[in-house]
């Protein structure tokens, strides 16, 4: 049975040691799906929105 919780301890681990190159690889893929589907803009802003959650987790 897979233990979520220490997948997302892992996960945050991970992100907590490696947080630029983490937001680096969000970039590369808005940056990807925006030329292959467009709606860069919109992708992004997510992007943004989703490195803002990357040092999140250490701040509860």
């Amino acid at each position: 049975m897979v233990d979520f919780d220490d997948l997302k301890k892992d996960a945050e681990k991970f992100v907590d040691e490696h947080e630029k190159q983490v937001d680096e690889g969000i970039d590369k893929a808005a940056n990807l799906a925006g030329e292959k589907f467009g709606h860069e803009k919109q992708l992004d802003d997510a992007a943004e929105k989703l490195k803002g959650f990357t040092g999140e987790h250490d701040k509860a």
